[in-house]
This record gives C-alpha cells, structure tokens and sequence, in this order.
C-alpha cells in the first residue's frame, strides 16, 4: 500500500505541474513578443536631438547621432530611452532638402525591456520630409495607409506602426514641433515572424519567385498606381526565402510606395522609358496571367475591399478631401477588375508596361 500510495502522490504531482509548466512557457512567449507592431493605436513620442548637426549630415559618409526618445507609458510612467539616430533615404535625404529627413534609429538593448520598442534593435522611420508646404504632412501618411492595405492581403509584408512625434531641439528649446511619423517592421524581424530568412540576391526572374506572391504583388502595385518597383531588380522590393516541403521558395515583399498614383506626390515622375506622363496613370508591370489567375488574385482583393476603404475612411488625420480623392482612384481599379473585358484588354493584353488611362 505504502508503494502505491507514494506512486499516485509522484503522479498526481506531475499532473498538476503540467498546467504550471504550460503558464511559464507562455508567460515566456509573452515576454518575447515585440509590442510595437501588435496595434495600430498612435503612439504618442518625443524625440530631443541636435537639429541643426543632423539635418546637415547628408552625405555618403553618415554618421549616428545621439537622441533621447521619450513616452509616457500606461501606468503614468515617464519612459526614456537613448537612441541614436541617422539620416537615411536618397531622394528626400539629398534633393528635397527634407526639414525632418527620414530616419534610421538604432535602440540600447539594455533600456528596450519591458517598454513599447522591447526586442527593437533598428527601425527605419517615415518622416513628414517638410512643414511646407501643406500638402507634404499628408504624403507619408497615405504612405503609411498603403502599407496597412498590404497588410490586409499578406503577412509577407512590412508592418508599420503611426507615432504623433514631438520634436525638441537640444541645442535650441523654443525650436520644438509636433508632427506623425511612422516606424516600419525591420526586414529581418519581419522574414522571421515568416518563419523565414532575408536574401542577399540583387536580382532575380519574378517567375522563380512564388507565383501567387508575385501576381499579388503586381495588381497590388497596380491598384495603387505604383511603377516605381521592380521584382527583377529588386527595386523597392525584399525577397525572403522560406524552406517548404525541402525546397527554398522566394517571396516578393514590396516596400516604399511614396510614388504611388495614389498619393501622387508633386515630386514624383514615372520613369521617361514608360508610356506614361504621369504617376496618376495606371500601368500593370507584372507578367502575363491567365484571366482565370488574375480572377483567382481579383477574388482577394474584393474581399478586402471594405477594409481598404475603411482604412481611409476611419483615418481622422487625413483630411476629407483626400479621402474622397483616394476612395475615387481605388473606384477606378475595382471598376475594372470586375470587367472581364477590360481585364483582358488592361492586364492580359496590355501586360508589362503598357498605360492604362488616368482614373
């Protein structure tokens, strides 16, 4: 008796520390995961760096600055991180004089713990470039709409996370402004939540890509008036590779959209190769697909329809103007992709590099 009695105590033991186990492993899990991208709330932050050192550090030879980046948690508490930061981009860095250029920003590990950038080590941010004129603080936030829409389509895709930033001169207090930036995923946190790996290739045939991503990418890319992206290349476009049934399969993941005929930006012009004058024109850059394959990605992008309207309809920083102008141009893709005849003529007929009229 007195064996039996102790070998039901071991058991009855182990069976109660199972449940015990199960909590540590997801408490653990919990602690891992990267809050940053887990909601669309806006974070509200403040950045105090040396505007006038930063701003004119422009050049090839860049260079990390100090910044502290501060927020006030949930619980009233005043978090403050040192971050540093650096100029980053081409076009808005160099040739448009950006105010506030875009930003690479670099996190203290040993500070991130337990706070909104926990597991962050690098993050590129979306600036508003310029004060002026008024149109430029809405460019980057129809940016960051864009990128929310792919999001709807794919997990292989860029996260991006809206901030309301106060920035604060250290060497000059009064020279302080508030203004949205946004941060996007970091390519190789974004290949991993994939389960997958970042690629080094510069170029690659789209046909050795997946297809389906592929074909998804290039209506995408079409439905926002975006030219400035190639698969070929690599242009405006991470590949990941993902191991599936013992094979190295690769995934197109877009990124960089401020040229997009939906935002039609006063800076952008199509590439003179293109029949194309302007950015507000559509152009399909993709491959030639069957009408039932494009049918097969088209029955997605219907899906997702009312939430890609609601994104800009519930979007209380953009004015209503430029939500009624961009629903119109998203009207003029679905008008079309539920044409067969118009599908045919626009995306079988006329692929890979043939206009499409403005809408």
């Amino acid at each position: 008796m007195t064996i039996q009695r102790t070998l039901l105590i071991i058991c009855l033991t182990i069976i109660l520390a199972v449940p015990a186990l199960a909590d540590t492993n997801t408490d653990k899990k919990t602690n891992e995961t990267e809050p940053l991208f887990q909601s669309n709330e806006i974070l509200e932050l403040t950045l105090e760096y040396d505007v006038k050192a930063f701003r004119k550090d422009r050049g090839d030879k860049r260079k990390y600055h100090p910044a502290k980046l501060s927020y006030i948690d949930s619980e009233g508490k005043t978090i403050s991180l040192d971050v540093q930061i650096r100029t980053r981009g081409k076009l808005r860095r160099l040739y448009l004089r950006c105010q506030v250029p875009p930003i690479k920003m670099k996190f203290n590990k040993k500070q991130t713990p337990n706070t909104i950038f926990a597991g962050q080590k690098t993050l590129k941010m979306v600036t508003h470039c310029k004060n002026t004129p008024k149109a430029y603080p809405y460019y980057y936030l129809q940016e960051y709409l864009i990128y929310r829409m792919y999001n709807l389509l794919t997990e292989k895709s860029f996260r991006v996370r809206l901030a309301n930033i106060t920035y604060v001169d250290s060497q000059k207090t009064d020279n302080t402004f508030t203004n949205y930036a946004f941060f996007i995923e970091n390519y190789k946190k974004m290949a991993k939540r994939n389960k997958g790996k970042t690629s080094k290739l510069t170029k690659i045939h789209p046909m050795q890509t997946d297809f389906a991503t592929s074909t998804l990418v290039s209506v995408f890319q079409y439905m926002v008036g975006n030219v400035d992206w190639s698969i070929r290349s690599s242009h405006n476009i991470k590949l990941i590779t993902i191991e599936e049934e013992n094979k190295k399969k690769y995934y197109p993941v877009p990124f960089d959209f401020d040229h997009a005929g939906l935002i039609d930006v006063d800076y952008a012009r199509p590439d003179p190769n293109l029949p194309i004058k302007s950015v507000r024109e559509r152009l399909y850059r993709g491959f030639c697909k069957s009408l039932e394959q494009f049918n097969q990605t088209f029955v997605i992008f219907h899906k997702h329809k009312n939430e890609f309207y609601a994104l800009f309809q519930d979007f209380t920083p953009l004015p209503e103007n430029l939500k009624k102008r961009s629903l119109k141009y998203l009207d003029g893709f679905y008008q079309i992709i539920q044409n067969p005849k118009l599908v045919k003529r626009y995306f079988i007929n006329n692929y890979r590099g043939r206009p499409f009229p403005k809408r």
